[in-house]
């Protein structure tokens, strides 16, 4: 079927909800990433935002990037901003 939110199906995934890891091309959403449903390539979080986490599945799963620190296009984790 297609595939599920949080995730990344290449063409011919056998799961909608593929556990492979982050060098397989069908696996859980990248951490930096969201991925709505049917989701072949990952949306970057938008600058000013980061996600630690896989399997984000809408852009509110990105989040605030704290004060003092940076985040840019896709960030994974925040990082602190030079003194």
């Amino acid at each position: 079927g297609p595939c599920a939110a949080g995730y990344i199906c290449a063409s011919g995934a056998s799961s909608s909800t593929p556990v492979g890891n982050t060098s397989s091309p069908s696996r859980p959403c990248d951490a930096g990433h969201y991925c709505r449903g049917g989701t072949v390539v990952p949306t970057p979080c938008p600058l000013h935002t980061f996600r630690n986490e896989t399997g984000g599945t809408q852009i509110s799963d990105c989040l605030p990037c704290p004060a003092g620190y940076q985040c840019g296009l896709g960030t994974a984790m925040a990082t602190l901003c030079a003194p």
